[in-house]
């Protein structure tokens, strides 16, 4: 796997709040693989993974070669709707609601403390439909072999389209600046990912 794999992967193992467990030789990465080491340690990627609202990734929508995923045949042939199988994707656009503010302390939850968590989750739930700041993780996914033009609606992640939102990048931890206009649209390389936090509020 190339590095650009590499960091798609675990964008989505990230999004998703999937246990990150490597296989990596701890003995050697550093010396053999600086990059990956670097992508494993990333902050900002970790703190989406251990976001303590615990909130599940939805899927915003996925392309495949022919067909979309509600089943309506780009083309006129609809014999081979059915046919469409996880190695005919081409695209995927994966989000997560976030908590307001994310911190890498204290994400995991003991069973005496579950109830206090849930909590948190209901007053964040409120501070969001009371009007308060609003964070989502977003993944574009690009499986294709060219790079293409991925974009996702702020409306469709929850976020209010009719406010700017500010972007910031988790893989290169860097700001992408605001996005006006309710979508926010980039450029992914083949075989990549663009991964960013946006926040509202």
């Amino acid at each position: 796997m190339t590095l650009r794999e590499y960091e798609a992967h675990y964008a989505i193992w990230a999004v998703w709040g999937s246990p990150l467990i490597h296989g990596a030789d701890l003995r050697t990465v550093q010396q053999r693989h600086p990059a990956c080491l670097d992508l494993m340690k990333n902050p900002e990627l970790l703190a989406v993974n251990q976001d303590p609202l615990m909130a599940p990734a939805s899927l915003l929508y996925s392309v495949n070669n022919g067909t979309t995923t509600d089943g309506d045949a780009i083309d006129d042939d609809d014999d081979d709707d059915d046919d469409v199988n996880s190695t005919q994707i081409v695209q995927q656009a994966w989000f997560r609601p976030l908590s307001p503010t994310t911190s890498l302390a204290n994400t995991r939850v003991p069973p005496r403390h579950q109830q206090r968590r849930r909590k948190e989750q209901h007053d964040h739930t409120t501070q969001q439909q009371g009007g308060g700041s609003k964070r989502v993780a977003l993944v574009l996914f690009n499986r294709a072999e060219t790079a293409a033009n991925m974009s996702a609606n702020f409306a469709n992640m929850g976020l209010r389209p009719d406010l700017p939102g500010d972007v910031r990048d988790v893989l290169r931890r860097e700001s992408r600046g605001a996005v006006h206009g309710g979508v926010f649209t980039a450029q992914v390389e083949p075989h990549g990912a663009v991964f960013v936090v946006i926040t509202q509020g």
